[in-house]
Formats: structure tokens, C-alpha cells, sequence
């Protein structure tokens, strides 16, 4: 029996057929002299353009051909009156400075402003033009050449890629500096954004550089004057100390609790977290501490252990931000002391690692001395004999 037989029998009508859904054609939008492909999307209508003379992307959310034309249209418009989304070859590195301030980067918006200014500065001096008068596909290994050379000029010399000059300092620093606007990650932000910036933009060849010896340092007089703060400056005291005698960076001392500090056999030690984007954890995932190699300084942080969730350097007065303090009061007081360093508390880490190195060499020096007494008067000869069968483990 057919179908139709049996839906009639049943008393019913039999249904048409459904038939399937078909996706409107692709459409174009044509605005100042160019096709824009229109493509449809379960969401609705979506222009798109991988076009590199005029990339577009842009979902319009709706279902009617008309009104996302419309859309579309207001879109491209406002898009071309914003100096950010300006496509003319590629994009300028105005467009691009902008957009690399808005996104957000490990960066500090300090530095990061400092690096576009240095992007045009080298603009200025290799190529004679402003940012928005330079398009990012001139970024490039030659960019990079042609300012060395123009600073190597304008600094009196000729220009060579062997000799040693102080004045490599700063043409290296400008231009790491300006190259980080070109890191990978951020050149897919671009690309999303219709820059077309060139893959070798942030490849450069550094001009070799002299070495220059750390500034002589009295550490005697510095400790001196260090424990005169004391009396003085409590906060000063103890930003300096736990620098020199803990090894702890700025952002760990800014942010130390008493949770940090350990004593374990009168010992203390304070743990070293360089990972503030992840809960102050380190970058291998395990824990570190560094130990209190100053008595005073030490007890201070014994008392400190007794609060767990209070900072260990307590804030600065009303009125001067927390962050400002630690970047600026430190580093002041130490280079009125001499320590002429860019980055002086760094420095006294550096101080705190030829301490432990010190302390380490006397320690087996002190031991080594033990076991050749040892062994002589009880009539070895050799030291292992004396080490092995008849010294504790130490």
C-alpha cells in the first residue's frame, strides 16, 4: 500500500515535503570605489575583506540584507574618519603607536610610552618623518640599520659594525627599546586590526658595545650609614636591608608579608616570589628563600613573622603613593651614597651574592682546616680515611 493510501485510511492528509533551508548567496557592498564581500553567517550578515589595500571585518548581526548594508556601511565610514584604522599602505606607525597603548601588556604605560617615543625619534633621525608619515611595512631590518648609521654620524664617527664605542649604549638601548612594539604577540593584535606589519619588523643587529666595570663602592661605609637609618627611618631602613642582606627585588619587598618570612633553626629566611601576575609564585614553581644575613635585620623579621597577612614594609606617609615610594626614596638615598648604578637596589643584590659566596668559601675553608687538623693528630695519611670512618656527618 502506498503512502498516500495509508495517511488517507488514517483519516489525515498527508504532509508536504519540508524543504531544506538553504544560506542566502554571498552579497557585496560597494563604498568609495571598492567591492566589500557581504557573507552570511547563522548569526546574519558579515562583512569581510582579507584584501591587504582594505582588510574589513565586521558582523553586522542582522538577517536583513538591507539594514546590514546599512550598518556595514556606517561602520566603514567611522572607521575611515578614525586616524587608527588608517590603511593606506598597510597602515601608519601612528595607527599602530595607538593601538599598542591600548593594549593591554606586561608592560608597564610608562615604559610602554617611552618606547613609542623612542620609535619616533629613530623615525625622525633615520628617515626625516613623523610617525604618521611612515607606514608599518618601512619597519624593518633596514629601518634599524639606517638610524645606526645616522646616529653613528651625528655622534662624529664613521660607521662600522667592530668597533667598541660607548656611544653603542644608547643606539642599542633605542632600538630595543622601539622594537618591542613589534613582538609577535602584538603583531596578530595588529593584524586583527588591519595593520600589516612585516615579520622581520623587530630584527635588528646590535652594535657591539664596551664593557663597563660596576662603579667602585665603599660597602663598608655604605652598611655604616645603613644602620644609622635605623634611628632615623624605620621603612628606609628595612627597604635597604632586606635589599643588601636578603637579596629581595623591589616588587617583593613592596609586597612581602610576615607569611613570607621563615625561622628554622635560628635561622631566618624570607621566600623570593618574581611572579606578582601569578600570586607572587616563582617561575619554576618552586620555592625559594633567601637568608637573613644580618642580626638586626633578622630580628626585626622574627617580630614581623608574628603578623602573617601585615606588610613588612609598612606604607609611606599620607600623601606619597606606595609604588611611587619604592621607585623613587630607595634609589635616591642610595645614589647620594655613590652607588651610581641605573638600577642601585638591583645593585645591592648583587652585593648580597658576593656575601653568601664569602660566607660559603670560609665555611669549607673553616671545615677543609678541621679535617687536616683532625687527621693529623690522630695519625692519617690521608684525609679520607679521617673523613670516612672517623668524623660525623656534618
Amino acid at each position: 500500500m502506498r503512502c498516500g493510501k495509508i495517511w488517507k485510511s488514517w483519516g489525515m492528509v498527508n504532509p508536504a515535503p519540508v524543504k531544506p533551508q538553504t544560506s542566502p548567496r554571498p552579497s557585496t557592498l560597494a563604498f568609495e570605489g571598492r567591492e566589500y564581500p557581504m557573507l552570511w553567517e547563522a548569526s546574519g550578515w558579515r562583512l569581510r575583506s582579507k584584501a591587504k589595500s582594505h582588510p574589513a571585518d565586521y558582523r553586522t548581526g542582522s538577517t536583513n540584507l538591507k539594514l546590514a548594508q546599512q550598518r556595514a556601511k556606517e561602520w566603514l565610514k567611522k572607521r575611515g574618519d578614525d586616524p587608527i584604522i588608517s590603511r593606506k599602505g598597510g597602515g601608519t606607525l601612528e595607527a599602530l603607536a595607538k593601538l599598542y597603548n591600548a593594549t593591554p601588556k606586561k608592560t608597564k604605560d610608562k615604559v610602554g610610552k617611552n618606547n613609542v617615543s623612542r620609535m619616533r625619534a629613530i623615525c625622525r633621525l633615520a628617515l626625516g618623518k613623523e610617525l604618521d608619515a611612515v607606514t608599518c611595512r618601512q619597519v624593518g631590518p633596514d629601518l634599524w640599520l639606517a638610524f645606526q648609521k645616522a646616529a653613528m654620524e651625528r655622534a662624529g664617527h664613521k660607521f662600522d659594525l667592530v668597533t667598541r664605542r660607548r656611544e653603542n649604549i644608547g643606539i642599542n638601548a633605542a632600538i630595543r627599546a622601539a622594537a618591542t612594539l613589534f613582538l609577535p604577540a602584538l603583531r596578530r593584535v595588529y593584524s586583527a586590526a588591519g595593520l600589516d606589519v612585516n615579520q622581520d619588523a623587530g630584527q635588528w643587529t646590535p652594535l657591539p658595545v664596551p664593557y663597563v666595570a660596576p662603579a667602585p663602592l665603599d660597602d663598608a661605609e655604605l652598611q655604616k650609614q645603613w644602620e644609622a637609618l635605623a634611628k632615623t627611618d624605620t621603612r628606609l631602613w628595612l627597604v635597604i636591608g632586606l635589599a643588601r642582606f636578603g637579596g629581595m627585588r623591589r616588587e617583593e619587598m613592596n609586597a612581602a608579608r610576615g607569611s613570607w618570612v621563615e625561622e628554622k633553626n635560628g635561622v631566618v629566611s624570607v621566600y623570593l616570589c618574581d611572579r606578582p601576575e601569578e600570586n607572587w609564585w616563582t617561575k619554576t614553581g618552586k620555592p625559594y628563600r633567601a637568608q637573613i644575613i644580618h642580626p638586626d635585620l633578622a630580628g626585626h623579621l622574627r617580630v614581623a613573622r608574628e603578623n602573617p597577612d601585615a606588610l613588612i614594609v609598612p606604607d609611606p606617609p599620607s600623601g606619597d603613593g606606595r609604588d611611587k615610594w619604592f621607585e623613587r626614596i630607595p634609589q635616591q638615598w642610595l645614589h647620594a651614597r655613590g652607588l651610581a648604578a641605573p638600577k642601585p637596589l638591583h645593585r645591592l643584590r648583587g652585593l648580597y651574592a658576593d656575601h653568601i659566596l664569602k660566607l660559603t668559601e670560609d665555611a669549607v675553608a673553616a671545615r677543609l682546616a678541621g679535617v687536616r687538623a683532625a687527621q693529623e693528630n690522630l695519625g692519617h695519611t690521608t684525609s679520607a680515611t679521617t673523613e670516612k670512618h672517623y668524623l660525623s656527618t656534618p
